[in-house]
């Protein structure tokens, strides 16, 4: 079953597709998961764990992000469901503390550059993200 409100079909800065793991905290549940794109304003999750009970455009939850290399994880606290579909759902980032912010856009940074880098030479070195195929939607 899919849902998604029609006017939020709109994509919100450009997405890397990256593997991380996360872990999300709804009304006092957790569950663990992984993502299949992220951008510095938000991300596709897939947790096969269930997502029972998260309503598009109303539930919020507090999101965990283990970037590679790292050893503190980025907090985004809260983070707004915009849509689910089965297993997945998109998270809109509303606020995270400024150095996770920080953390996040050098991540992708680094992850697009070397992406363009590897498209055009075989020895550029990874950022240590699994890179996926799979797309998303919205």
């Amino acid at each position: 079953m899919t849902t998604r409100p029609e006017q939020d079909n709109r994509r919100r800065g450009e997405r890397l597709s990256v593997a991380l793991d996360i872990r999300i905290s709804c009304l006092a549940r957790e569950t663990l998961g992984q993502t299949i794109n992220v951008s510095a304003k938000g991300c596709c999750v897939v947790s096969r764990h269930g997502v029972r009970g998260l309503i598009p455009g109303r539930s919020f939850v507090i999101l965990w992000m283990n970037l590679p290399g790292e050893k503190n994880a980025i907090r985004v606290n809260p983070a707004r469901v915009r849509w689910v579909n089965g297993d997945r759902f998109g998270l809109e980032f509303i606020a995270a503390r400024g150095g996770d912010v920080g953390r996040l856009e050098r991540f992708l940074g680094a992850a697009n550059e070397s992406d363009s880098r590897r498209s055009s030479s075989r020895d550029v070195p990874d950022t240590g993200a699994e890179h996926v195929s799979e797309e998303c939607e919205p």
